[in-house]
This record gives C-alpha cells, sequence and structure tokens, in this order.
C-alpha cells in the first residue's frame, strides 16, 4: 500500500534567509539584526514580501513599504544591531534549496521524493518502518532533522498526494498520520481553501456559510447553482 509523507515548510523563504543571516553574523564586527525582512518590488516600490516573527511582533506587515516598516524599529536597535536585516525575495534562490533539501532526504529518509514548489516536498514512506520503526518514530525522526536544519516544517502522512499535502498545510497539528482509508474524516474538517480552490470560490462559499470541506460535500449542487 502507497504511503505518503507531505512536508510542508511553512516559512522557508524567511528560515533561508534567517541562516544566511546567522552565517553573516559569525564574521568579526558584523552586526547582529534580530529583524529579518524580505522585498519585492512592485511598481518601482520596495515592499515586504515576508517577514520574521520578531518583525511580525514589531507590527511590520507584508505589503508595507521598506521605509514604513524601518519606521516601526525603535532607532537605537537600528543603530546599535544593524536592524533589519533586509534581503530581495528570490524564488529561483528558494528552489535551488528546495531541491537541495529534497536531494538531503533521499540520501536519509526515502529514495523516492518529490517536489512540490514553493514550499513543500512529497516522500514516498512505504516500506520505511523496517529503518525507522512506525510512522510516528519517522517524523518525529524527519522533524528532529528539519530543526537541525532551522526550517520550520509540518509534517502529514496519508494514502494519497493530495490528502497528504492538504492536511501538512491545514491541519490543526504540525504532525498529523492519517490511517489508511481515513482520509475523507480527516479531509472533512479542514478549510475549503485546503482544496486549493480559487480565492473568489472560497469567498462565494463563504457567502453560503460553507468554511469546510464536510460542509461543501452536504451542499446540494442544484441549489448552489441557482444562487
Amino acid at each position: 500500500m502507497r504511503r505518503v509523507l507531505a512536508i510542508h515548510l511553512r516559512s522557508l523563504s524567511i528560515d533561508l534567509a534567517q541562516r544566511r543571516r546567522r552565517r553573516a553574523a559569525r564574521h568579526p564586527g558584523a552586526p547582529i539584526t534580530s529583524c529579518v525582512l524580505l522585498s519585492r518590488t512592485s511598481s518601482g516600490r520596495s515592499l515586504v514580501a515576508a517577514r520574521c516573527n520578531e518583525a511580525a511582533r514589531r507590527g511590520i506587515r507584508v505589503g508595507l513599504s521598506l521605509a514604513e516598516a524601518q519606521a516601526l524599529i525603535d532607532p537605537r536597535v537600528r543603530a546599535r544591531h544593524g536592524d533589519p536585516w533586509v534581503e530581495e525575495l528570490t524564488e529561483e534562490r528558494d528552489l535551488r534549496a528546495l531541491h537541495a533539501l529534497g536531494q538531503w532526504l533521499m540520501a536519509h529518509f526515502s529514495p523516492v521524493v518529490a517536489l512540490e514548489p514553493p514550499d513543500g516536498l512529497f516522500m514516498d514512506v512505504a516500506g520505511t518502518e523496517r529503518l525507522f520503526g512506525n510512522e510516528e518514530d519517522l517524523c518525529r525522526a524527519v522533524l528532529r532533522a528539519m530543526h537541525r536544519l532551522a526550517i520550520g516544517s509540518r509534517l502529514a502522512v496519508a494514502d494519497t498526494v493530495g490528502a497528504a499535502s492538504a492536511i501538512a498545510r491545514f491541519g490543526r497539528t504540525p504532525r498529523q498520520i492519517v490511517p489508511g482509508g481515513d482520509e475523507a474524516v480527516a479531509l472533512g474538517t479542514l478549510p475549503v481553501a485546503a482544496l486549493r480552490l480559487p480565492e473568489v470560490t472560497c469567498d462565494a462559499l463563504a457567502e453560503l456559510g460553507v468554511e469546510s470541506i464536510r460542509e461543501l460535500l452536504r451542499l446540494d449542487r442544484d441549489r448552489v447553482a441557482a444562487r
């Protein structure tokens, strides 16, 4: 029986920037920054595309201009620590890192690994219990490895790629194992966004009072079409 482990790297771009910041901080005289921002240029303006948790605590939101974000940091902190650490968001660089991580997982956990850009991977874990024990032990080992790499992750194991991915991204816990054949039950509690529907469709369903996949499956299709 096929079993798939999905890994959602929920903040991959920021985690990678944090790793580069820590490496840079080892050099003598380097600033000891605590805020990390990734920027994107839109209509000639540099905007915040992603931010670390510390930046979020300081009120920095995605979509602010870099100037607005910097203004939210105490000038004394900026002067003392060099905050914020700013990089341009580079999707190609993140994709290379995702590919390298996939190769590393192949060497350590499963010979069959597939990418789900920009922030996900799949592993075929059928039969790996001979090496790692049960699926719970395997998930713990993967989470420990991700922690050592300083990359935040959420995991799910299920019979299908779609179910494992949806539960890893939208499940209530950072680690969830779905027994074979129980995918429908596990998916039922997830928000309809887990189905990767267009945002306009999710908004329309919300207007109908439909928020979960279970509620969506209960809808009368003729009534929905009429609405």
